[in-house]
């Protein structure tokens, strides 16, 4: 009989521990041991005795705490979901008007994936080995983002900073992928540029396309 784990069934991964505190610091190690090693060898390659290792604790400590790898990589997308979706957020609120706002959020998103280039690597590779539940979670994740990015478009058109023909989803979801490209294509990206310029450009290129009159001289009066 195939083994049948939580992120199968549709919800969280169970815990054999009740303590709710104990079991989110020891998933937390148990994470960022796994981050490290699926994206330095993948997930095939990884075990749990190597993730038990290094985390420094027991391969029946780990089980625990979960029940099969393929709930640790459940884990690892919901901690760094967490990670990017949370810091967005923060990012968001630091923007004083619409514009301000989308350069804010796109470079968090740039500067994120500079700092986590494994993780980044590791979100793209892996998602093949999600389940069922950890993939409808991680489409979700997406679908917030883009909605955040979203919601600042159709703002900055609500206030005449940009025409109200532009497709406020097409280029959120554009934005996003451009963000993670830094990484995902760096070869090509990396020479002449850092993170804050490139994220700038990409939003300079958003702006231009779609500004009214107003919003462009809005942009050129917060880059002077």
């Amino acid at each position: 009989m195939a083994k049948v784990t939580a992120a199968k069934t549709g919800t969280r991964p169970l815990s054999r521990v009740g303590d709710a505190d104990l079991v989110e610091r020891r998933r937390a190690q148990i994470v960022e041991a796994a981050t490290r090693l699926v994206a330095r060898q993948g997930f095939a390659k990884t075990v749990v005795r190597d993730i038990a290792e290094e985390a420094n604790i027991s391969v029946g400590l780990v089980y625990e705490y979960v029940r099969s790898k393929e709930d640790i990589l459940f884990l690892i997308y919901e901690h760094w979901s967490r990670v990017w979706g949370e810091g967005l957020e923060k990012a968001i609120a630091r923007g004083k008007d619409p514009l301000d706002q989308l350069l804010s959020a796109v470079s968090f998103l740039v500067g994120t994936a500079d700092r986590h280039t494994d993780v980044t690597h590791l979100f793209y590779r892996e998602s093949g080995h999600l389940s069922e539940y950890g993939t409808d979670q991680a489409k979700q994740t997406e679908r917030e983002m883009v909605d955040r990015l979203t919601a600042i478009l159709e703002a900055a058109v609500a206030a005449e900073l940009l025409r109200p023909d532009i497709d406020c989803l097409a280029v959120a979801t554009s934005l996003i992928l451009l963000s993670h490209g830094w990484v995902l294509k760096g070869y090509l990206l990396r020479k002449g540029r850092t993170p804050a310029s490139y994220a700038t450009s990409l939003v300079e290129t958003a702006v231009n396309g779609w500004a009214t009159p107003a919003g462009r001289k809005a942009w050129e009066r917060r880059r002077a």
